[in-house]
């Protein structure tokens, strides 16, 4: 409707466009605050012509002054740029030089740190594989994004609006559902310690029924869950080790406030805890320091607020390297 009947790619015509859609959602749902303007627009799939000067003259910086002007409380980001460049698209690096010198308005840098390589873990690349991966941004080189945007928008937030691994099955290229729950867990504790970093979004909820589509839910096109649906819920990370002296973080994600936990280790056949029931900080995380041996399998179970012991929650299963 606001750029001649093209295909939804193509730019609005006008820079207000954007912006006057922006502030009529801003007024109908007043409690909304934070704000990503556009999806990935350093790919032309996604905005034609794929320019960070039209990006920024014509979405970025009308949206970002109309929002503000209407609450202060408005935080808006703006890139929102996938991971990597693609023959019809550019890298996001390149794309973050292009809004720094049109002089792009905004609160939080959002980015898609998607693996784009096999054998990328959220805490790094294997061997021999995409040491840098020129003009490739992310979760296994997150230091390089913050390093990136540090250079050109100074200390802004930063917000990691999509990220995920789609599994296999169905998706061939995917990784297997147990390292899919590893993995999730691991990126919630990358993101957690990375400076500047607010946000680390999970996409998507329920696979998409097209195999071409993607394939990284916490359930199954057919409904089925995931092991990463648990540990989404609970994720539980060996943050570091030392001989029998063992670092674990997580969180508790469902309830509010401090939640309480218990960890516990398979011992015969049964599980025993450790410790008496622990709480959480008020944002549901914990670190805990334990002595247990390599082999050690560990859990966290949770009893929800006011629910019967039928109601608890465990985490995925994890084993002491």
């Amino acid at each position: 409707w606001a750029n001649g009947g093209f295909a939804a790619n193509v730019a609005p015509r006008s820079k207000w466009s954007l912006a006057a859609f922006a502030l009529a959602v801003a007024k109908r749902y007043p409690w909304i605050r934070m704000w990503e303007v556009w999806n990935e627009p350093n790919l032309t799939r996604f905005l034609f012509p794929n320019s960070p000067r039209l990006y920024v003259a014509r979405l970025l910086n009308p949206t970002y002054a109309v929002l503000k002007k209407h609450a202060l409380a408005n935080r808006i980001a703006g890139g929102a740029t996938s991971p990597r460049p693609t023959p019809t698209g550019v890298s996001p690096v390149v794309f973050m030089r292009g809004m720094h010198a049109a002089h792009a308005h905004l609160d939080a840098y959002s980015h898609h740190p998607y693996p784009v390589t096999r054998g990328e873990r959220p805490d790094g690349f294997a061997r021999n594989v995409c040491r840098y991966c020129k003009g490739v941004l992310t979760l296994a080189n997150l230091p390089v994004l913050l390093k990136e945007v540090r250079r050109d928008f100074g200390t802004k937030r930063i917000w990691l609006t999509e990220y995920g691994y789609q599994t296999n099955p169905p998706d061939r290229f995917g990784v297997a559902p147990w390292l899919q729950a590893k993995y999730t867990a691991e990126a919630a504790l990358r993101a957690k310690t990375a400076r500047f970093v607010d946000v680390l979004i999970h996409f998507m909820v329920r696979d998409e029924p097209r195999l071409a589509g993607w394939q990284s839910g916490f359930f199954t096109n057919g409904g089925s869950v995931k092991p990463a649906f648990y540990s989404f819920q609970l994720p539980i990370v060996v943050s570091s080790r030392r001989g029998l002296r063992t670092t674990l973080w997580g969180q508790v994600r469902p309830g509010h406030g401090r939640r309480l936990y218990r960890l516990q280790r398979l011992a015969g056949g049964r599980w025993v805890s450790i410790g008496h029931p622990t709480y959480t900080n008020v944002f549901g995380s914990y670190t805990r320091v334990i002595r247990v041996g390599k082999g050690t399998r560990l859990r966290i179970l949770y009893y929800p607020r006011g629910a019967s012991p039928a109601d608890r929650i465990s985490s995925r299963l994890i084993v002491v390297h």
